[in-house]
Protein backbone atom coordinates (compact mmCIF):
# COMPACT_ATOMS: atom_id res chain seq x y z
CA UNK A 1 0.00 0.00 0.00
CA UNK A 2 1.38 3.37 -0.94
CA UNK A 3 0.55 6.67 0.74
CA UNK A 4 -2.41 6.32 3.06
CA UNK A 5 -5.69 4.48 2.86
CA UNK A 6 -9.04 5.96 3.93
CA UNK A 7 -10.48 3.58 6.51
CA UNK A 8 -13.50 5.63 7.54
CA UNK A 9 -15.19 8.86 6.53
CA UNK A 10 -18.33 10.20 8.18
CA UNK A 11 -19.47 10.83 11.75
CA UNK A 12 -17.99 9.50 14.98
CA UNK A 13 -15.51 6.70 14.18
CA UNK A 14 -15.73 5.15 17.66
CA UNK A 15 -18.75 2.86 17.96
CA UNK A 16 -18.32 2.81 21.74
CA UNK A 17 -20.20 0.30 23.93
CA UNK A 18 -18.42 -2.94 24.76
CA UNK A 19 -16.07 -5.47 23.25
CA UNK A 20 -14.92 -8.93 24.24
CA UNK A 21 -11.23 -9.78 24.71
CA UNK A 22 -9.98 -13.38 24.91
CA UNK A 23 -6.27 -14.20 25.37
CA UNK A 24 -4.99 -17.41 23.76
CA UNK A 25 -5.80 -20.58 25.69
CA UNK A 26 -3.55 -23.58 26.21
CA UNK A 27 -5.22 -26.95 26.65
CA UNK A 28 -3.93 -30.37 27.66
CA UNK A 29 -5.41 -33.49 26.07
CA UNK A 30 -8.14 -35.02 28.24
CA UNK A 31 -8.40 -32.06 30.62
CA UNK A 32 -10.64 -29.00 30.85
CA UNK A 33 -9.46 -25.95 28.94
CA UNK A 34 -10.34 -22.55 30.40
CA UNK A 35 -10.86 -19.79 27.80
CA UNK A 36 -10.67 -16.66 29.91
CA UNK A 37 -12.56 -13.79 28.27
CA UNK A 38 -13.67 -10.41 29.57
CA UNK A 39 -15.75 -7.45 28.47
CA UNK A 40 -13.94 -4.19 27.82
CA UNK A 41 -16.44 -1.48 28.70
CA UNK A 42 -16.55 2.25 28.08
CA UNK A 43 -18.16 2.59 31.51
CA UNK A 44 -16.51 0.22 34.05
CA UNK A 45 -19.61 -0.02 36.28
CA UNK A 46 -21.81 -1.29 33.43
CA UNK A 47 -23.59 -4.55 34.26
CA UNK A 48 -23.94 -6.80 31.23
CA UNK A 49 -26.14 -9.87 30.71
CA UNK A 50 -25.37 -12.33 27.92
CA UNK A 51 -28.39 -13.41 25.87
CA UNK A 52 -26.73 -15.43 23.10
CA UNK A 53 -23.32 -16.61 21.88
CA UNK A 54 -21.88 -18.31 18.81
CA UNK A 55 -18.43 -19.93 18.68
CA UNK A 56 -17.21 -20.55 15.13
CA UNK A 57 -14.06 -22.35 14.18
CA UNK A 58 -12.45 -20.61 11.19
CA UNK A 59 -11.80 -23.79 9.20
CA UNK A 60 -14.99 -25.77 9.92
CA UNK A 61 -17.88 -23.52 11.00
CA UNK A 62 -19.99 -23.10 14.17
CA UNK A 63 -19.10 -25.48 16.99
CA UNK A 64 -21.19 -24.11 19.89
CA UNK A 65 -24.09 -21.69 20.29
CA UNK A 66 -27.05 -20.83 22.48
CA UNK A 67 -29.85 -18.27 22.60
CA UNK A 68 -31.83 -17.27 25.67
CA UNK A 69 -32.72 -19.54 28.55
CA UNK A 70 -31.90 -19.41 32.23
CA UNK A 71 -28.62 -20.50 33.74
CA UNK A 72 -28.45 -24.25 33.54
CA UNK A 73 -30.91 -24.23 30.63
CA UNK A 74 -29.16 -22.12 28.04
CA UNK A 75 -30.53 -23.95 25.04
CA UNK A 76 -26.95 -25.04 24.29
CA UNK A 77 -26.35 -26.57 20.87
CA UNK A 78 -23.33 -27.94 19.07
CA UNK A 79 -20.32 -29.56 20.75
CA UNK A 80 -21.51 -30.57 24.24
CA UNK A 81 -17.97 -30.22 25.64
CA UNK A 82 -18.26 -26.42 25.30
CA UNK A 83 -19.83 -24.48 28.15
CA UNK A 84 -20.55 -20.88 29.13
CA UNK A 85 -20.56 -21.08 32.96
CA UNK A 86 -21.99 -17.60 33.61
CA UNK A 87 -24.44 -15.27 31.86
CA UNK A 88 -22.43 -12.26 33.10
CA UNK A 89 -18.96 -13.51 32.09
CA UNK A 90 -18.02 -14.38 28.48
CA UNK A 91 -15.40 -16.94 29.59
CA UNK A 92 -15.78 -20.45 28.11
CA UNK A 93 -14.78 -23.98 29.06
CA UNK A 94 -14.05 -27.10 27.01
CA UNK A 95 -14.08 -30.43 28.81
CA UNK A 96 -12.11 -33.47 27.65
CA UNK A 97 -9.88 -31.38 25.37
CA UNK A 98 -8.69 -33.06 22.17
CA UNK A 99 -5.78 -32.32 19.83
CA UNK A 100 -8.38 -31.50 17.16
CA UNK A 101 -9.58 -28.53 19.26
CA UNK A 102 -6.44 -26.58 18.37
CA UNK A 103 -7.21 -23.67 16.07
CA UNK A 104 -8.54 -20.15 15.63
CA UNK A 105 -12.11 -19.34 16.72
CA UNK A 106 -14.46 -16.40 16.15
CA UNK A 107 -16.62 -15.53 19.14
CA UNK A 108 -19.89 -13.57 18.86
CA UNK A 109 -21.56 -12.44 22.08
CA UNK A 110 -25.01 -10.83 22.18
CA UNK A 111 -25.89 -8.90 25.35
CA UNK A 112 -28.55 -6.57 26.65
CA UNK A 113 -26.11 -3.76 25.74
CA UNK A 114 -25.66 -4.87 22.14
CA UNK A 115 -23.51 -7.40 20.31
CA UNK A 116 -19.71 -7.68 20.27
CA UNK A 117 -17.22 -10.08 18.72
CA UNK A 118 -13.67 -11.27 19.25
CA UNK A 119 -11.32 -14.12 18.44
CA UNK A 120 -9.28 -16.62 20.42
CA UNK A 121 -6.69 -19.29 19.68
CA UNK A 122 -6.57 -22.67 21.39
CA UNK A 123 -3.23 -24.45 21.49
CA UNK A 124 -3.34 -28.09 22.57
CA UNK A 125 -0.42 -30.13 23.87
CA UNK A 126 -0.04 -33.74 24.94
CA UNK A 127 1.48 -33.32 28.40
CA UNK A 128 3.71 -30.24 28.68
CA UNK A 129 2.68 -26.64 28.16
CA UNK A 130 3.92 -23.07 28.29
CA UNK A 131 1.62 -20.44 29.79
CA UNK A 132 1.99 -16.90 28.42
CA UNK A 133 0.15 -13.75 29.43
CA UNK A 134 -1.25 -11.41 26.81
CA UNK A 135 1.21 -8.59 26.13
CA UNK A 136 0.44 -4.90 25.64
CA UNK A 137 3.07 -3.25 23.45
CA UNK A 138 3.69 0.39 22.59
CA UNK A 139 5.01 1.38 19.17
CA UNK A 140 8.76 2.03 19.30
CA UNK A 141 9.23 0.51 22.76
CA UNK A 142 10.19 -2.96 24.07
CA UNK A 143 7.36 -5.42 24.65
CA UNK A 144 7.74 -8.00 27.42
CA UNK A 145 5.95 -11.33 26.85
CA UNK A 146 5.80 -13.05 30.22
CA UNK A 147 5.72 -16.86 29.97
CA UNK A 148 6.24 -19.75 32.38
CA UNK A 149 6.31 -23.52 32.21
CA UNK A 150 3.25 -25.49 33.33
CA UNK A 151 2.87 -27.02 36.78
CA UNK A 152 4.35 -30.32 35.61
CA UNK A 153 7.79 -28.64 35.48
CA UNK A 154 8.92 -28.98 39.09
CA UNK A 155 12.64 -28.47 38.42
CA UNK A 156 14.58 -25.89 36.46
CA UNK A 157 15.22 -26.83 32.84
CA UNK A 158 17.41 -25.54 30.04
CA UNK A 159 15.77 -24.38 26.82
CA UNK A 160 17.45 -25.86 23.75
CA UNK A 161 15.13 -24.49 21.08
CA UNK A 162 12.12 -22.27 20.46
CA UNK A 163 9.78 -21.49 17.57
CA UNK A 164 7.42 -18.50 17.42
CA UNK A 165 4.86 -18.50 14.58
CA UNK A 166 2.21 -15.88 13.95
CA UNK A 167 -1.21 -17.43 13.47
CA UNK A 168 -2.04 -17.45 9.76
CA UNK A 169 1.60 -17.51 8.67
CA UNK A 170 3.45 -20.56 7.40
CA UNK A 171 6.99 -19.69 8.47
CA UNK A 172 8.06 -18.80 12.03
CA UNK A 173 8.98 -15.20 12.81
CA UNK A 174 11.65 -16.24 15.31
CA UNK A 175 13.36 -19.49 16.22
CA UNK A 176 16.39 -20.87 18.06
CA UNK A 177 18.05 -24.07 16.94
CA UNK A 178 21.41 -25.48 17.96
CA UNK A 179 22.01 -22.39 20.06
CA UNK A 180 21.56 -19.98 17.14
CA UNK A 181 18.74 -17.39 16.98
CA UNK A 182 17.23 -16.73 13.57
CA UNK A 183 14.38 -14.74 12.11
CA UNK A 184 13.24 -11.29 13.22
CA UNK A 185 16.22 -9.81 15.17
CA UNK A 186 13.86 -7.74 17.32
CA UNK A 187 12.73 -10.94 19.08
CA UNK A 188 14.84 -12.20 21.95
CA UNK A 189 14.88 -14.98 24.54
CA UNK A 190 16.77 -13.30 27.42
CA UNK A 191 17.27 -16.51 29.45
CA UNK A 192 17.68 -20.15 28.50
CA UNK A 193 15.92 -21.10 31.76
CA UNK A 194 12.87 -18.87 31.30
CA UNK A 195 10.53 -19.02 28.26
CA UNK A 196 9.65 -15.29 28.48
CA UNK A 197 10.31 -13.27 25.32
CA UNK A 198 11.06 -9.66 24.36
CA UNK A 199 10.40 -7.63 21.21
CA UNK A 200 12.35 -4.40 20.75
CA UNK A 201 11.12 -1.47 18.65
CA UNK A 202 7.55 -2.76 18.63
CA UNK A 203 5.50 -2.07 15.48
CA UNK A 204 1.78 -2.18 14.72
CA UNK A 205 2.43 -5.19 12.49
CA UNK A 206 3.48 -7.18 15.59
CA UNK A 207 -0.12 -7.22 16.81
CA UNK A 208 -1.79 -10.60 16.65
CA UNK A 209 -1.88 -14.18 17.91
CA UNK A 210 1.23 -16.35 18.10
CA UNK A 211 1.87 -20.05 18.61
CA UNK A 212 4.92 -20.77 20.78
CA UNK A 213 6.87 -24.03 21.00
CA UNK A 214 9.71 -24.45 23.51
CA UNK A 215 12.05 -27.46 23.44
CA UNK A 216 13.83 -28.68 26.60
CA UNK A 217 15.48 -31.97 27.60
CA UNK A 218 11.96 -33.11 28.56
CA UNK A 219 10.75 -32.61 25.02
CA UNK A 220 8.54 -29.92 23.40
CA UNK A 221 6.07 -27.75 25.30
CA UNK A 222 3.61 -25.55 23.47
CA UNK A 223 1.54 -22.48 24.19
CA UNK A 224 0.19 -19.32 22.63
CA UNK A 225 0.07 -15.60 23.31
CA UNK A 226 -1.54 -12.45 22.00
CA UNK A 227 0.18 -9.10 21.43
CA UNK A 228 -1.88 -5.91 21.41
CA UNK A 229 -0.20 -2.71 20.22
CA UNK A 230 -1.01 0.93 20.90
CA UNK A 231 0.48 4.28 19.92
CA UNK A 232 -0.40 7.65 21.40
CA UNK A 233 -1.69 10.36 19.08
CA UNK A 234 0.43 13.45 18.61
CA UNK A 235 -0.96 16.79 19.89
CA UNK A 236 -3.78 17.96 17.57
CA UNK A 237 -3.21 20.63 14.92
CA UNK A 238 -6.05 23.06 14.19
CA UNK A 239 -7.24 25.73 11.77
CA UNK A 240 -10.40 27.73 11.06
CA UNK A 241 -12.16 29.09 8.00
CA UNK A 242 -12.37 32.01 7.82
CA UNK A 243 -9.27 32.75 9.87
CA UNK A 244 -11.17 35.46 11.77
CA UNK A 245 -14.56 34.10 12.85
CA UNK A 246 -17.26 36.77 13.34
CA UNK A 247 -20.21 36.44 15.69
CA UNK A 248 -23.34 35.53 13.71
CA UNK A 249 -21.38 34.41 10.64
CA UNK A 250 -20.41 31.02 9.27
CA UNK A 251 -17.53 29.08 10.86
CA UNK A 252 -15.58 25.96 9.98
CA UNK A 253 -13.22 24.35 12.46
CA UNK A 254 -10.57 21.78 11.50
CA UNK A 255 -8.76 19.45 13.90
CA UNK A 256 -6.37 16.59 13.12
CA UNK A 257 -4.18 14.21 15.10
CA UNK A 258 -1.70 11.70 13.69
CA UNK A 259 0.49 8.75 14.65
CA UNK A 260 -1.96 6.88 16.88
CA UNK A 261 -3.20 3.30 17.04
CA UNK A 262 -5.80 1.81 17.09
CA UNK A 263 -8.28 4.20 15.47
CA UNK A 264 -9.78 6.72 17.89
CA UNK A 265 -12.11 9.65 17.38
CA UNK A 266 -12.41 13.44 17.73
CA UNK A 267 -15.25 15.18 19.58
CA UNK A 268 -16.15 18.86 19.67
CA UNK A 269 -17.27 20.87 22.71
CA UNK A 270 -18.28 24.51 23.13
CA UNK A 271 -17.70 26.68 26.20
CA UNK A 272 -20.91 25.42 27.82
CA UNK A 273 -19.82 21.79 27.57
CA UNK A 274 -22.22 20.86 24.75
CA UNK A 275 -20.90 18.11 22.49
CA UNK A 276 -21.19 19.03 18.77
CA UNK A 277 -19.84 15.73 17.47
CA UNK A 278 -23.07 14.97 15.54
CA UNK A 279 -22.51 18.12 13.48
CA UNK A 280 -18.96 17.11 12.54
CA UNK A 281 -17.42 14.76 10.00
CA UNK A 282 -14.49 12.48 10.75
CA UNK A 283 -12.01 10.93 8.32
CA UNK A 284 -9.70 8.12 9.43
CA UNK A 285 -6.70 7.20 7.29
CA UNK A 286 -3.96 4.62 7.71
CA UNK A 287 -0.33 5.07 6.66
CA UNK A 288 2.09 2.45 5.41
CA UNK A 289 3.27 1.92 8.99
CA UNK A 290 -0.37 1.16 9.97
CA UNK A 291 -0.46 4.22 12.25
CA UNK A 292 -3.76 6.11 12.12
CA UNK A 293 -4.47 9.75 11.27
CA UNK A 294 -7.70 11.43 12.42
CA UNK A 295 -9.12 14.52 10.71
CA UNK A 296 -12.38 16.16 11.77
CA UNK A 297 -14.31 19.17 10.46
CA UNK A 298 -17.07 21.03 12.31
CA UNK A 299 -19.13 23.35 10.07
CA UNK A 300 -21.56 25.94 11.46
CA UNK A 301 -23.75 28.16 9.29
CA UNK A 302 -24.12 30.72 12.07
CA UNK A 303 -21.96 30.89 15.18
CA UNK A 304 -23.11 32.45 18.43
CA UNK A 305 -20.46 34.05 20.63
CA UNK A 306 -22.50 33.03 23.68
CA UNK A 307 -21.39 29.46 23.04
CA UNK A 308 -17.89 30.47 24.10
CA UNK A 309 -14.68 28.91 22.82
CA UNK A 310 -14.83 25.63 20.90
CA UNK A 311 -12.31 22.88 21.56
CA UNK A 312 -11.55 19.58 19.86
CA UNK A 313 -10.73 16.57 22.01
CA UNK A 314 -8.84 13.52 20.72
CA UNK A 315 -9.89 10.17 22.22
CA UNK A 316 -8.07 6.87 21.76
CA UNK A 317 -9.85 3.58 21.03
CA UNK A 318 -10.63 3.15 24.74
CA UNK A 319 -12.26 6.58 24.79
CA UNK A 320 -9.48 8.05 26.94
CA UNK A 321 -8.44 11.65 26.20
CA UNK A 322 -5.02 11.90 24.53
CA UNK A 323 -5.03 15.56 23.50
CA UNK A 324 -7.15 18.66 22.97
CA UNK A 325 -6.95 22.14 21.54
CA UNK A 326 -9.07 25.24 22.21
CA UNK A 327 -9.95 27.73 19.47
CA UNK A 328 -10.13 31.50 19.76
CA UNK A 329 -13.65 32.80 20.37
CA UNK A 330 -15.80 34.63 17.80
CA UNK A 331 -15.26 38.35 17.10
CA UNK A 332 -18.19 40.60 17.96
CA UNK A 333 -19.06 43.88 16.27
CA UNK A 334 -16.97 46.36 14.30
CA UNK A 335 -14.66 47.05 17.23
CA UNK A 336 -12.84 43.87 16.29
CA UNK A 337 -13.11 42.46 19.79
CA UNK A 338 -13.35 38.70 20.16
CA UNK A 339 -15.29 36.99 22.88
CA UNK A 340 -13.21 34.72 25.11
Amino acid sequence: MSGSEVLYSGGDGNQGGIRVDCPPAVGVVGRTTEISCSFRKRFPDQRITITAVTVTRRDTGPVFWFKGGEKGNHGDQGDTRFNLPSREDPSLQITNTALSDEGLYDYLVVTDRGSTSGTFWISVTGTERVDCQSADGVVGETTEISCSFGKSFTQSVTITGVRVTKIGATDPVFWIRDGTAQGDPRFNLPSREDPSLQITNTAVSDEGLYKYVVVTYRGPASGAFRISVTAKYRPPSTSTRPEKIVDGGPAEFHCSASGGYPAGTIHWFDGTGTNWMKNATLEITEGEDKLVNLSSRLSLTKIDSDWGRFRCVVFNSRFITEGESTFRGAYRGECDRYVV
